[in-house]
């Protein structure tokens, strides 16, 4: 397993690193293009794949902030995506996920990392720079990681690890789902 030794932001001068971490044509899991977060669930199903990822890179070329790749010895293997929390219409409205919506709030969603890249610390490093990033920027980050569970795979653990989150120093707001508590880091 390689972990990632550089990190840089998504921009358009990165956008054919991100293309390599989510693949060309696949996008990512299921074709999201991470976009699951930034439409609504119908326009997201009726986007399909090429439009998710005409979507996000049209935001990544106006400038957007969008997360964080990271590379080993020059190849992107992971994403973190973290941005303003205001990005995020459809998680203010989860049930499960919704975050505090402070100003200047910002939101960890989502990771990827490539087949062969797992289990080796890439989210642990991938969440280091993408909290680097947001503490730039913000005020604090939160995020609803997931419950480690038995059997869980990539496509469960999308949103994150909570164990991986609470080593960071993240706290717990609150929790509305068994498995899936809101997070938070104050800077």
């Amino acid at each position: 397993m390689v972990e990632p030794t550089a990190f840089a932001p998504l921009t358009a001068s990165t956008w054919d690193d991100f293309e390599q971490v989510m693949g060309c044509d696949q996008g990512g899991e299921g074709g999201c293009w991470c976009t699951w977060w930034r439409v609504a669930r119908s326009e997201w199903e009726r986007l399909g794949r090429t439009r998710r990822k005409h979507l996000i890179q049209q935001l990544v070329f106006e400038g957007r902030p969008l997360g964080v790749i990271g590379y080993n010895e020059g190849v992107a293997i992971g994403w973190c995506a973290v941005a303003p929390a205001g990005d995020y219409p459809v998680l203010a409205r989860s049930p499960v996920a919704a975050p505090s919506m402070q100003a200047g709030d910002w939101f960890v969603s989502c990771f990827f990392v490539k087949a062969g890249h797992r289990r080796g610390g890439a989210m642990q490093l991938l969440l280091q720079h993408a909290v680097d990033y947001a503490r730039a920027q913000g005020k604090a980050i939160e995020a609803c990681p997931r419950d480690g569970i038995a059997g869980s795979g990539a496509g469960d653990l999308f949103v994150g690890k909570t164990d991986v989150f609470l080593a960071f120093g993240f706290k717990e707001v609150h929790r509305k789902k068994r498995d899936r508590p809101l997070l938070r880091l104050t800077f």
